[in-house]
């Protein structure tokens, strides 16, 4: 297990952040998670090499959040094309075992580096437990109130992050990888339990 990378991927608001700093808790893992690094990368980012994330830099909130949705999404994957060599850079010289966690561990860039499936899983809300818990989030209204729509930019927001769990959760089937449909029925225990068993960390 010493040198083993685990993917924890998926859609926004599954509960991944909460999961993996469990595993990585329970079973001394170290820990690496995609959005505390994404500021970082953003700024680093060149029109060159990484024209979607340079973009970002400069785009407006309703840039951003009042594109049509199939713009968004399309924006979202090509930003997370862009950035996994950064991300790849930043855990070389990681100790191991660790744990990724985030959006951005899109099955179609995981999958070449695995030796095992168990090695990755993915975790996507159902839209309804993806709308209550964001919802909860404070900082939610201080985003979507910066454009000129917030009702619009709200219902943007909920439907490009559904469509990305779509397309995550088809992209794992395709390639024959777990993924699972989180709906609130199963307590943060019994997720983290759930997703443990999967790496082969419990029985």
């Amino acid at each position: 297990m010493t040198a083993k990378v685990y993917w924890l991927g998926g859609s926004p608001c599954s509960g991944k952040s909460s999961i993996a700093h469990r595993l990585a808790r329970d079973y001394g893992l170290s820990l690496y998670l995609c959005d505390d690094v994404m500021g970082r990368h953003i700024a680093q980012a060149t029109a060159e090499r990484e024209p979607t994330m340079a973009r970002l830099q400069g785009m407006t909130p309703d840039e951003i959040w009042l594109e049509p949705v199939e713009d968004q999404v399309r924006r979202v994957q090509r930003f997370y094309r862009e950035e996994f060599s950064m991300i790849l850079a930043d855990i070389a010289s990681l100790p191991r075992p660790l744990l990724v966690e985030g959006a951005a561990a899109m099955p179609e860039l995981i999958v070449p580096l695995l030796n095992d499936v168990a090695e990755a899983i993915w975790l996507v809300p159902t839209p309804e437990f993806q709308r209550r818990h964001y919802s909860r989030r404070p900082w939610v209204e201080e985003i979507i109130g910066a454009t000129s729509d917030p009702a619009q930019a709200w219902e943007n927001w909920m439907a490009r992050d559904a469509a990305f769990a779509d397309r995550m959760a088809a992209q794992a089937a395709t390639m024959q990888l777990t993924c699972l449909r989180v709906d609130g029925q199963h307590d943060l225990d019994a997720m983290t339990a759930q997703v443990a068993r999967h790496f082969g960390l419990s029985k």
